[in-house]
């Protein structure tokens, strides 16, 4: 058949943003706005984004930051590691923990803001090489952190909205699995975020690296890294 070819990897990823979306980005990666105490606050009550900007805005980071994603991977250890001693008592309880507020990116967009996005700045951020990069060196350990629900496996792990869906939906969980899991990856992102500062590089690695991308993919959902890589690592 002579159809065209699908797009896949972190082309698709950089195509989720409006060039609007990219400039800001330019603009937080810039001003380290992840250190701003009302920004970590915010994006500490909504997970920090919804699956599109998330992923997208990963994506579009790591092409602007050549790879440089010290501030992202601060942002989520600092949204992950400390689930696990949050998630105690009964399906309420996790429900209240686990609930998000809406997407801070979502609707923000000013009438005409895409104008003013710098066009150096938006070939810089819609190259995909460096999020392929990134998760070619996972080695495909970022399938352990993938949700089931998310890629239609029926592989146990889920993500946070999934885990919502199934609280609410009075499904059997194993809790205290989930728990025990949540502690595993927030330690490995710990790993990842510690293994930008000096005195630790070259001691991180494939697992670190699947622990970060598990990260964003349980905060917020797998399915544009899904489309994008596909849901087996042998796709990518």
């Amino acid at each position: 058949m002579g159809g065209q070819q699908r797009v896949r990897g972190g082309r698709v990823l950089v195509q989720l943003l409006t060039d609007w979306e990219v400039h800001y980005l330019w603009w937080f990666v810039a001003d380290a706005a992840v250190m701003v105490p009302e920004t970590r606050i915010q994006l500490r009550r909504s997970f920090g984004w919804c699956a599109e900007h998330a992923w997208g805005g990963v994506a579009v980071q790591a092409g602007l930051t050549h790879g440089y994603l010290h501030g992202l991977a601060i942002l989520y250890d600092d949204l992950v590691r400390p689930v696990a001693g949050r998630l105690r008592g009964g399906r309420w309880a996790w429900r209240r923990v686990l609930t998000a507020a809406p997407c801070p990116l979502c609707g923000s967009e000013p009438r005409g803001g895409s104008r003013s996005a710098p066009q150096e700045v938006l070939r810089r951020g819609r190259n995909p090489a460096p999020m392929d990069a990134l998760v070619a060196a996972s080695e495909g350990r970022w399938a352990a952190w993938r949700c089931g629900a998310c890629d239609g496996s029926g592989f146990p792990w889920r993500c946070r909205p999934h885990l919502l869906a199934a609280l609410a939906a009075g499904e059997a969980l194993d809790l205290a699995g989930i728990r025990e899991g949540m502690s595993r990856l927030g330690e490995g992102v710990f790993r990842y975020a510690r293994g930008y500062r000096l005195e630790y590089r070259g001691m991180t690695g494939a697992e670190e690296v699947a622990a970060f991308l598990g990260a964003i993919g349980w905060c917020s959902g797998f399915a544009p890294f899904l489309a994008a890589y596909g849901a087996d690592p042998g796709e990518e």
